[in-house]
C-alpha cells in the first residue's frame, strides 16, 4: 500500500485546520486583540503543528509497522509515544484554561482546574519517559552487546565480514534479481529451445517484486539452496524467501501468495547490513542480539546499498 502519497499531506492539512480555527475564534469569539493572546494562540498552532509532523513520522507506512522487525518498530514507536503524550498535554492543557476563562467569576475556584491540569500532566509526562527510556536504554545494550561480542569471543571474532570463507559474493547468491535475467536453462525450457541450437535471448524477471511468480522462486530452492535473495535492480535486498516456508500454490500464483502465508512477510525482511569494515564478530554479535539468520555486507552498512555478500547464520559458526 503507498501511503506517503497522502501522508505527507498530514503537517500541512493539521497547520492548515489551526490556522482556520484560529481565524474562527478571533472572528466569532470575544478574544481579547492584545499581543500576548496572539502569541498564545499562534504558539498553540506551532505545537499542534509539531505533533502533526510528529505523528506523520511515526506512521509513515502502516504495513511496515506490523511487518517490521523488532528494531525498527522500537524505532517508530518512540515518536508515535512523543506526539499522543504532547497532544495529551496540550488538549488538557487547553481545556483548563477554556474552563477557568468561560467560567470566571467570583465563585470559580481556579484551583480546582489548576489540580485537574497538575494531577493529569505528570501521568503523560512519566509515561513518554518511561517508553523514551526504554528505547534509549536497548539501543545502548545493542550497542554494548556488539562491542562485548568482539572483544570476549573466539579469536574468529577479529576476523573480516568479507573474508572468503565467510562471505557468500553477490555473484554467488541464487538470487532473484528484479528486472534481470532468468536462469538461462528456464528461458530455454520456456521457449522450446533444443540442445545444440543457439541460446535464445533470457527471459526476464519483472521489474515489480509483487508481480514475480512465486513458482519461479520455487525453481530456485531445493534441498541444498535453502534461501532465494529477492534483490532489486541496484542490487539492494528486498526480501528472503526461504525453502521450509513456501506455502501450497499454483503455476499463476505470485509472491504476496507467500508474504500473506502466515509470518512470513515479516520474515522476508527480518535480515541486516553490516559495513565491510566489520568483523566476525560484529556479525555474530548483530545476530545473537536480534536473532537473525541473515547478515549482508555493504559498503557502510545502509539497507539501500548494493549489497556487496552475504553472510548466513551457518557461515557465522
Amino acid at each position: 500500500m503507498d501511503t506517503d502519497r497522502w501522508l505527507k499531506w498530514i503537517p500541512a492539512t493539521g497547520a492548515l485546520l489551526v490556522a482556520l480555527i484560529l481565524l474562527g475564534i478571533f472572528i466569532f469569539r470575544d478574544v481579547p486583540n492584545d499581543w500576548s493572546s496572539i502569541i498564545a494562540l499562534v504558539v498553540i498552532a506551532f505545537f499542534v503543528f509539531v505533533v502533526a509532523f510528529t505523528l506523520h513520522f511515526a506512521i509513515r507506512d502502516p504495513v511496515e509497522w506490523f511487518t517490521d522487525n523488532e528494531a525498527r518498530l522500537r524505532g517508530k514507536l518512540a515518536p508515535l509515544v512523543i506526539g499522543i503524550g504532547t497532544l495529551g498535554i496540550l488538549v488538557i492543557a487547553g481545556g483548563v484554561t477554556w474552563g477557568i476563562t468561560e467560567n470566571s467569576g467570583p465563585s470559580v475556584d481556579a484551583s480546582v482546574y489548576m489540580g485537574i491540569l497538575s494531577t493529569v500532566v505528570p501521568v503523560f509526562a512519566t509515561w513518554v519517559g518511561a517508553v523514551i527510556a526504554f528505547f534509549f536504554s536497548n539501543e545502548s545494550f545493542r550497542q554494548a552487546a556488539i562491542a562485548a561480542g568482539a572483544s570476549t569471543g573466539p579469536s574468529s571474532d577479529t576476523e573480516p565480514v568479507t573474508s572468503a570463507t565467510r562471505m557468500i559474493p553477490v555473484d554467488k547468491i541464487t538470487a532473484i534479481t528484479l528486472g534481470g535475467p532468468k536462469p538461462m536453462a528456464d528461458a530455454k525450457q520456456e521457449t522450446g529451445g533444443a540442445a545444440g541450437t543457439p541460446s535464445p535471448a533470457p527471459q526476464l524477471y519483472p521489474v515489480n517484486l509483487d508481480d514475480v511468480l512465486l513458482a519461479d522462486a520455487v525453481k530456485l530452492l531445493n534441498n541444498t539452496v535453502t534461501r532465494v535473495i529477492v534483490l532489486d535492480e541496484n542490487q539492494v535486498v528486498k526480501a528472503v524467501l526461504r525453502h521450509r516456508l513456501v506455502p501450497p500454490h499454483g503455476p499463476d500464483d505470485k509472491l504476496p501468495k507467500y508474504f500473506d502465508h502466515e509470518r512470513n512477510r515479516s520474515d522476508s525482511v527480518n535480515f541486516n547490513m553490516l559495513p565491510e569494515s566489520a568483523t566476525i564478530g560484529d556479525a555474530r554479535a548483530m545476530a545473537r542480539v536480534f536473532k537473525l539468520a541473515d547478515i549482508f555486507v555493504t559498503k557502510t552498512g545502509q539497507r539501500d546499498e548494493a549489497i556487496k555478500g552475504w553472510l548466513p547464520d551457518d557461515k557465522l559458526l
